[in-house]
């Protein structure tokens, strides 16, 4: 039997509950969103978009001490 996403999702709902300490955790994330766009708004800093490569254009440093490349 197929069950719809939604309800999947009730049943998931259901089962979990957000405990109090969960709250703390997210609040903490709101006020350091909250400071960051302070920061960005006051110039001190720069968003940045997606800045994440693919392993093809990623920068690899290889550093050989007392070897010799033929």
């Amino acid at each position: 039997m197929e069950k719809s996403i939604s309800t999947s999702l009730s049943n998931v709902i259901k089962e979990n509950s957000v405990k109090k300490e969960d709250f703390s955790v997210v609040k903490g994330y709101y006020e350091a969103i909250k400071l960051y766009d302070n920061l960005v708004s006051n110039g001190l800093a720069v968003k940045r978009g997606n800045n994440l490569k693919s392993i093809d254009k990623s920068v690899t440093v290889s550093i050989k001490f007392n070897a010799i490349n033929i």
